[in-house]
């Protein structure tokens, strides 16, 4: 008798989301099924920069629970998702979450309203 022993893919991560946010980086957060935990192989970060393709950015241990992703350029949005792996495949996607990089702040730079002039030759 032959027995054949099916391998079943990992759940995915859950709830992938902005944990902190600073001029040029974010820290995303996810929570991950505990009891599975132990047979991945670890969690795989895309990000997508505008309307480019997903892009690998990480490739993080089985237990990881963040990442501070520190390489972004203001005013642009990036979308980031996550997947488990093990060595039975990968997980479905997370959900997809949007970050826009606010512009920075200049310190010492007021704003003030000008009236118009007229100039009259």
């Amino acid at each position: 008798m032959v027995r054949v022993a099916i391998l079943k893919a990992p759940s995915a991560p859950s709830n992938l989301n902005v944990k902190s946010e600073k001029a040029d980086n974010v820290t995303l957060a996810w929570s991950y099924n505990s009891k599975e935990a132990k047979t991945l192989k670890g969690f795989r970060l895309e990000r997508r920069k505008g309307e480019e393709e997903f892009v690998e950015i990480a490739d993080l241990a089985n237990n990881s629970k963040t990442y501070t992703d520190s390489r972004l350029m203001p005013n642009t949005k990036y979308d980031y998702r996550i997947r488990a792996y093990a060595s039975s495949g990968y997980s479905a996607y997370s959900n997809t979450i949007t970050f826009i990089v606010k512009p920075p702040l200049i310190d010492g730079i007021s704003l003030t309203a000008l009236r118009p002039t007229c100039l009259s030759p």
